[in-house]
């Protein structure tokens, strides 16, 4: 492996600092995972011997600035910089949650010691950035060829958030779980785990799996489907769906950063579209993850619209206006439709529709109303019920296609005093035009 390749300066400019004060740096966890799988990195871990943290401070002194994070876990943040520097801690679990931890950092701990508190031996691999030696005390290199998640030692029963880590892993990597590390598993509970932390590892399995449905499978096979009920309830013959859908789902979302947020609204909606009762289901799972309000309204909101989106033609534009009110936009519920099958029996069918809601300016945003309150205020109607009625009048019209400016709009307007006393005459008239 040639280290430079995979590496960037500012980690080796640190690893050398280090070196020449008389410690050691090794990358550990995740990055050196990734660097093993030729995926990209954008964060790293270095692993800090032989140095206490005051001379860790003084090696990077006038190149480096640090921020103490973690004071009794000994954890500094380079600034600037994704990197965050660790000295090597046993750990004694003392009490419950993941902060009822008794730590005491070792700069001089056996690496095979060290590495033992982490979770799956994948993530136990070291590397030393300036010469490219890796150390494997616990042979993750070779879980890793053969893609198998296998815990390190007893210490992985002490988290059990750890469980969820190995959900969300096997979706992204679609790495199969230890016989061991299932057993393991099933004797452990998320009853401590706190629902920020819950929500992390979903939004990952979610958001990052490559194949979800392995990740849900492992929660099956290790039985901890137990604590979402709404899944559990599920036939054999409807989880097997919502496997092969969510997989679907997965290939379709938009998978960027700006748009993680909207993924995970889209990815929620599908996990239980199939359920007996999806809007029930889909509120539950995010009152337990403590997940945000945007996160339920957005899910609910599609699970809501799923069956008429279900029905949907390009043809119909007053449909697909409503439709994309409802919504709030119509790209992620035909991306839910589109999710669940709806579309096998004519593959372009959702191609259709996208074309004709992007033409329509109603893909991405609802429709935006042409008359407003102001308008109305304008033409001599008070705020109030009627003014009410009659905007959703004009809406229901603008669905319709009747009107699509603003000149037109105050036309169809005045002309509904042909039917309603609620507008006085003259009303409408802005401009001679209008008359």
């Amino acid at each position: 492996m040639n280290s430079e390749q995979n590496v960037p300066p500012f980690v080796t400019q640190i690893t050398g600092l280090i070196r020449k004060a008389g410690g050691r740096a090794f990358l550990v966890g995740g990055c050196v995972r990734d660097i093993l799988l030729e995926t990209p990195c954008k964060d790293f871990d270095l692993e800090i011997y032989g140095l206490s943290g005051d001379q860790i401070r003084s090696a990077l002194l006038g190149r480096f600035e640090l921020d103490l994070v973690g004071a009794s876990f000994g954890v500094m943040k380079v600034r600037h910089h994704p990197v965050d520097l660790a000295l090597p801690r046993r750990e004694n679990k003392i009490g419950a949650g993941h902060r009822g931890f008794l730590v005491e950092t070792c700069p001089d701990l056996d690496v095979a010691q060290a590495a033992a508190r982490r979770d799956f031996t994948i993530n136990a691999v070291m590397m030393d950035p300036l010469t490219g030696e890796i150390l494997d005390p616990w042979n993750g290199r070779t879980d890793l060829k053969k893609g198998i998640l296998r815990h390190v030692s007893e210490h992985f029963s002490e988290d059990p958030l750890r469980v969820l880590r190995g959900m969300q892993f096997a979706a992204r990597f679609g790495f199969s779980v230890a016989p061991e590390t299932v057993r393991l598993c099933e004797t452990l509970s998320q009853d401590e785990l706190a629902g920020e932390r819950i929500g992390a590892e979903w939004e990952k399995l979610l958001c990052k799996g490559i194949r979800p449905s392995a990740g849900l499978a492992f929660l099956k096979q290790c039985r901890w489907i137990r604590f979402y009920p709404e899944l559990e309830a599920l036939s054999d013959s409807d989880w097997a769906y919502t496997l092969e859908r969510i997989d679907r789902a997965a290939s379709l979302r938009a998978g960027s950063e700006d748009e993680k947020e909207n993924d995970m609204i889209f990815m929620t909606a599908a996990l239980f579209r199939n359920c007996a009762d999806p809007e029930a289901a889909c509120r539950a799972f995010c009152e337990r993850l403590r997940g945000s309000v945007r996160l339920a309204e957005g899910a609910l909101r599609l699970l809501r619209c799923a069956p008429e989106a279900d029905r949907i033609r390009e043809t119909d534009d007053p449909a697909l206006r409503r439709l994309s009110h409802r919504a709030a936009g119509l790209a992620l519920l035909l991306k839910l439709a589109e999710a669940s099958g709806r579309g096998e029996e004519d593959p372009a069918r959702f191609s259709r529709i996208r074309q004709r809601a992007s033409e329509l300016n109603v893909l991405t945003a609802p429709p935006r109303p042409i008359l407003m309150g102001r308008d109305l205020e304008a033409c001599g109607i008070k705020p109030g019920p009627d003014m009410g009625r009659l905007l959703n009048q004009c809406l229901e019209a603008q669905f319709d296609g009747r009107f699509s400016t603003k000149e037109d709009g105050l036309r169809y307007l005045n002309s509904l005093k042909n039917t309603s006393g609620d507008i006085p005459a003259g009303s409408g008239r802005s401009d001679k035009k209008s008359q």
